[in-house]
């Protein structure tokens, strides 16, 4: 995450240590940001409960997120978050 005032770069603080501001949440990518990223890694968050991982985005996954249950199987981060989203029951 990114301090909004200073500008530093911190990922494993709820503030940031050079100035004290809060930094937000960090929020899943949506499926247009992923279109984006194809080759590129990502922090891969299995909604089943089947592990979280990091992992390289598949251009073709990329092209077309919600082909392959995005937002419905899986979510992905730009980095991995302090908490994870509760797996969601049941599934297709």
């Amino acid at each position: 995450m990114n301090c909004d005032q200073c500008k530093e770069y911190e990922l494993d603080f709820n503030f940031c240590p050079h100035c004290g501001t809060p930094l937000t949440e960090l929020k899943p990518l949506t499926s247009e940001q992923l279109k984006q990223m194809g080759g590129e890694p990502y922090w891969h968050v299995s909604l089943q409960g089947n592990g979280d991982e990091w992992r390289i985005l598949d251009k073709h996954i990329a092209r077309n997120p919600e082909e392959y249950y995005f937002g419905e199987y899986w979510i992905a981060f730009a980095h991995k978050p302090k908490t994870q989203p509760a797996p969601k029951k049941g599934g297709r």
